[in-house]
């Protein structure tokens, strides 16, 4: 219950005190994320082939760095920001295209082909096209 609370006093200060694309962000990235991340590890798991485990751990790492240079964004206010930013942006992209690639690969997969592990993997793809298409590269 606590949690729900600091959640929302989180998304309610938010509100506040920035602007609607910081919002945006703090909404869609648990959803990428979390389906990106769940995806990837049930791929790495399963008995798969091995282009759709290197496409899983492309994934994982792409949205690693991804998250990684976003929070540096938020908390670097110099000169640099800006281009960590552009950076993370150039990255966003890197991510639609290794959801594009797990996508195929699990297509082609039959250890998850039809699966709910398949369907969570073609809705993160989607799911990832949200910020790029919102914050227009």
């Amino acid at each position: 219950m606590k949690y729900k609370v600091l959640f929302s006093v989180f998304f309610f200060s938010a509100a506040l005190f920035s602007d609607n694309k910081f919002i945006a962000h703090m909404v869609t990235v648990p959803l990428i994320e979390g389906a990106g991340g769940f995806a990837s590890i049930a791929c790495l798991t399963r008995n798969s082939r091995p282009h759709t485990k290197a496409a899983a751990a492309v994934n994982l790492s792409a949205l690693g760095t991804t998250v990684g240079l976003g929070i540096a964004t938020l908390a670097v206010k110099t000169a640099k920001a800006e281009k960590i930013h552009r950076v993370h942006k150039i990255l966003g992209l890197v991510v639609l295209g290794s959801a594009a690639l797990l996508s195929t690969s699990v297509t082609f997969d039959p250890a998850v082909r039809g699966t709910y592990i398949a369907f969570i993997t073609y809705g993160y793809t989607l799911f990832s096209s949200i910020p790029i298409i919102i914050f227009k590269f």
